[in-house]
């Protein structure tokens, strides 16, 4: 057997020398300096093991009048393992459907929570397919969504949804039956923060077993007046450049609005990114950088080699000064690939940490976003409000 190997180590090295001779110096490319994002996760909360996950989708029955359907992303189902899971109700943001692909919710599944997302009315998914939308009058679209008379039919046909769903699991049905509904939280993105806030406010989902919110690019006016008090923590998390594309919130500083009217005084955050663009912060599968205003680098066409520089040729100062050029664009690039994954660690541990703390109760990660989190995080600032609130469910 050494010996066989022995005979096809020559031919073998000399395919790989032969392929590296004509492959030629290799075009500089963007790349992420994953040492870096590895140290920063390393310092982090510790979000434990990540899971396997898979995907599930739930509809209405027939004899529902009005139909609705939830998408489920949670850890790869196993009957036999005990243990409930907790959950997370997710409200996509405006022309968003149940099934959207999002970062987020793979993310907090992966993490040990099972994530309903629901779009409770039809009207808020299909938003950008409506007449007025086609004329291109999207500030109709968002003021008819974003309307004080829609709100109280969104929340309530949450409400039915969700009991249909907590219905199954008590049925024991299968990739529902190990479900825990008593530990239960509200998250949402845009319209769903602005959802989130509602029944926050109101306490519409109270007997939920609601633990804890997550307000995502929150909803603020100059002349909103002071929130009730909530019976349960609240994250919001936007961004200095969290402007709103539908034209409801065009300057970010309002989105700090919400949480500094926030009357309750429990152990509320805000996380706030130095700068991070609406659909990066709602977890848009398609957005995959944290800004949008450097565009994709493509590879220099000739060679990166400095020997290649034509020679002494007219065109040679021509084509050292495209090569530096492209350098700087792939530089640019590369920080902000590595600014994004860095991002993505920070928005990850932080609102794992708090769904942690509270559906979990687990006190090291309470202790983690109290202490170490605002010197821990790079590019991002936490905000905290303490104090005492009353019981989930309780109004004051």
């Amino acid at each position: 057997m050494r010996i066989r190997r022995r005979f096809l180590s020559l031919p073998f090295a000399l395919v790989v020398f032969g392929l590296a001779a004509c492959a030629g110096p290799k075009p500089l490319l963007p790349t992420v300096d994953v040492g870096a994002v590895a140290r920063y996760r390393l310092a982090g909360y510790d979000t434990g093991m990540l899971q396997t996950i898979e995907r599930r989708q739930f509809a209405s029955p027939p004899s529902d009048e009005v139909g609705w359907n939830a998408h489920l992303v949670r850890p790869a189902y196993d009957a036999n393992q005990g243990g409930a899971i907790p959950v997370i109700v997710y409200v996509p943001a405006l022309g968003r459907g149940s099934n959207a692909p999002n970062r987020w919710i793979d993310a907090w599944a992966r993490r040990g929570y099972a994530v309903f997302s629901v779009q409770p009315l039809q009207g808020d998914a299909t938003a950008w397919q409506s007449p007025a939308a086609i004329d291109g009058d999207f500030d109709a679209v968002a003021r008819d969504r974003y309307a004080a008379d829609v709100m109280p039919r969104r929340i309530a046909r949450l409400r039915t949804i969700l009991q249909a769903l907590r219905a199954r699991s008590r049925r024991r049905a299968a990739n529902v039956d190990d479900l825990d509904w008593s530990h239960v939280a509200i998250a949402g993105s845009g319209l769903g923060a602005y959802t989130v806030q509602r029944i926050a406010a109101t306490r519409a989902l109270a007997s939920f077993g609601v633990h804890a919110y997550l307000a995502i690019s929150p909803y603020a006016t100059a002349a909103a007046h002071r929130s009730h008090a909530s019976d349960a923590p609240i994250l919001m998390v936007s961004s200095q450049d969290d402007i709103d594309p539908d034209g409801m919130v065009s300057d970010p500083l309002a989105r700090h609005l919400a949480f500094d009217r926030l009357h309750s005084g429990g152990e509320d955050y805000y996380l706030e990114f130095a700068s991070a663009t609406h659909r990066w912060l709602d977890g848009a599968a398609d957005e995959g950088t944290l800004r949008g205003d450097t565009p994709d680098t493509a590879p220099f066409e000739g060679t990166d080699d400095a020997a290649s520089d034509g020679g002494g040729k007219p065109d040679a100062a021509a084509a050292r000064r495209e090569r530096e050029a492209h350098r700087r664009a792939v530089r640019a690039r590369s920080r902000l690939l590595t600014d994004t994954a860095l991002a993505e660690v920070s928005f990850t541990d932080i609102t794992t940490a708090f769904l942690d703390a509270d559906l979990r109760g687990r006190a090291a990660a309470r202790s983690w976003l109290a202490r170490q989190a605002p010197r821990w995080l790079q590019g991002a600032r936490l905000k905290r409000r303490d104090g005492i609130r009353a019981a989930p469910g309780r109004r004051q």
